[in-house]
């Protein structure tokens, strides 16, 4: 098995407006303190703005 080529959080690729990281949801769901925890992820280590989608690629 080979590693996955896609963003995250141990493989955060340079975007033209930062770095992205996808965090795939177990079952789609997202708890508040989870929520809180990615925010202050985005604050620390980007700009803070946070994109949300439910595509699957």
């Amino acid at each position: 098995m080979r590693p996955s080529a896609c963003p995250g959080l141990v493989r955060v690729v340079a975007a033209a407006d930062g770095g992205l990281c996808r965090i795939k949801l177990p079952g789609g769901r997202l708890h508040a303190r989870q929520a809180r925890a990615i925010a202050d992820a985005a604050r620390a280590y980007g700009s803070g703005a946070i994109d949300a989608t439910n595509r699957a690629n």
